[in-house]
């Protein structure tokens, strides 16, 4: 969990760091449980992509798409073509 963290720490950090503060950008990330969003008040679970948004600055914004019990094929058919693709625009990261 602790290293989950650390992790969206980092990549967060990352971003923003060669992001002009002037030119606020949207984080799309997808794949599977270990980074899906879960409803606290349901579970002890948590994914850490729900909480990449918590270290952008700028107007920087995530978008998680993630879902459990997804495999490579699935994750890029259901969540990359149907969901996140019309979404991201130029200027956009998507993380996979």
């Amino acid at each position: 969990m602790i290293h989950s963290t650390l992790r969206s720490a980092c990549v967060a950090l990352a971003l923003t760091a060669i992001v002009p503060d002037a030119c606020p950008i949207k984080v799309h990330t997808l794949g599977d449980s270990t980074m899906a969003d879960y409803d606290p008040s349901a579970t002890v679970t948590r994914g850490w992509g729900m909480y990449v948004s918590q270290f952008m600055t700028g107007g920087a914004t995530a978008v998680n798409y993630a879902r459990g019990g997804r495999d490579s094929r699935q994750g890029y058919t259901e969540l990359w073509t149907k969901m996140a693709k019309p979404a991201v625009e130029a200027g956009d990261y998507v993380i996979i």
